[in-house]
């Protein structure tokens, strides 16, 4: 991303503090990769010039610590305690609460954001708190009210909401040329008063402008132990065998318009990182960290058939295994993709139906997909004895 020179910048701490979760016994998607977009966000600042930390509470130790609350309640990531330890010795000039769809600000009391403000207020009075969306598609997003938030959570100084790439970096950065005077983006509190800025959406276009995720600023042994533990635990779903994991996106938004999906609340335009970057990220974090999996977070990783041809095939050719957690889309498949598949390692297929009813998909999910492409899609995969799975949605309103 284009940088500028601000006097005195390097000198200036940004700190990720990302908190430890309440998770449903029965849950979507996956906890421990929510930390993803807070990495993306930590490079495009580290990478801009400040000095970038990041506490996480899901890897502070090599152990997971995954403990009952109540009977269908259970805590993810270190205690409040060890972190409250770990907070009071880091001194930062901002510190940032990344809210994911495991931080519900509407639903609080089933988050720890309260408490994770109180203590970073509580021993670093004078620093800026933010609590921005760290969001790059691929998970749930669940909307809500920032004057209410910044209301219920009074230790919160700025709110940022939506793919925060350009807004926390344009932030940042305008707080340290001017300091915490007014913002040029999202909610600011002042003089006891919540005062909103510029709250439109703003996209970054060209993802190959963007470094790659800051994964070196987490203890990576820690976060790989404790991906090994998770897997076992079933809180990787789908993959119970210890491997290392990594996830990572090679496109954000959808060509599509799917009613249940988070792309109708975000609107997010389509954009895809080039085959040339992902072969050079891949590369470089296969070889780095000697990655297994990796696990593509993609909303539509095959919404370009002619892109999706390109990377399949090199990935198969190089024997990296992967998979595409949010499933494919079974129309944009073809039976030579399957094969490449295959090929690359992977052990399964999931193909994203929603509705086995034509009608049901016309009219209420809103999917333009022939189901026909679906059986084409196992039968092809049954001929080559890769395993199969199709995801449906029960219970939609409408």
């Amino acid at each position: 991303m284009d940088s500028k020179t601000y006097e005195d910048r390097k000198s200036m701490k940004v700190t990720f503090i990302n908190p430890p979760i309440k998770l449903g016994k029965t849950f979507a998607h996956y906890p421990l990769f929510s930390n993803l977009g807070m990495l993306q966000n930590a490079a495009i600042l580290e990478e801009d010039g400040f000095n970038v930390i990041v506490i996480d509470a899901f890897y502070l130790s090599p152990e997971i610590n995954y403990r009952s609350i109540e009977e269908e309640l259970y805590h993810l990531g270190a205690e409040l305690d060890v972190l409250e330890n770990k907070i009071k010795k880091t001194y930062s000039d901002i510190f940032i609460i990344p809210i994911t769809m495991f931080s519900d600000v509407e639903k609080l009391d089933e988050t720890y954001i309260r408490e994770i403000s109180r203590i970073i207020k509580k021993h670093h009075k004078s620093s800026i708190l933010i609590a921005a969306d760290c969001y790059i598609c691929g998970m749930n997003y669940f909307a809500y009210d920032s004057i209410k938030f910044l209301t219920k959570v009074k230790e919160i100084d700025i709110n940022l909401k939506g793919e925060t790439d350009i807004t926390l970096l344009e932030t940042v950065r305008y707080l340290n040329k001017n300091g915490f005077s007014s913002l040029p983006y999202g909610y600011l509190r002042k003089n006891g008063k919540i005062i909103q800025s510029d709250i439109n959406k703003h996209y970054i276009s060209n993802l190959d402008t963007l470094s790659y995720p800051a994964f070196h600023l987490l203890n990576m042994n820690n976060y790989f132990n404790v991906l090994m533990q998770a897997s076992q635990l079933d809180l990787i779903h789908e993959y119970h065998k210890p491997e290392r994991f990594l996830p990572l996106m090679t496109s954000r938004g959808c060509l599509f318009s799917c009613n249940f999906c988070t792309q109708q609340v975000l609107g997010m335009p389509y954009r895809y990182y080039s085959i040339e970057y992902l072969k050079r990220e891949i590369q470089y974090f296969k070889k780095k960290y000697e990655i297994d999996r990796l696990l593509f977070l993609d909303n539509n990783i095959n919404a370009d058939i002619e892109r999706f041809d390109h990377l399949v095939s090199f990935l198969s050719e190089n024997k990296i295994s992967w998979d595409a957690v949010n499933g494919f889309r079974a129309d944009r498949l073809r039976r030579d993709h399957i094969k490449k598949i295959k090929d690359a390692g992977n052990t399964k297929i999931t193909i994203s139906a929603e509705s086995g009813d034509p009608e049901v998909l016309r009219e209420v999910v809103n999917k333009r997909l022939d189901l026909k492409a679906v059986i084409d899609v196992v039968k092809w995969s049954n001929e080559i004895k890769l395993q199969s799975q199709v995801h449906y949605i029960i219970g939609m309103p409408g």
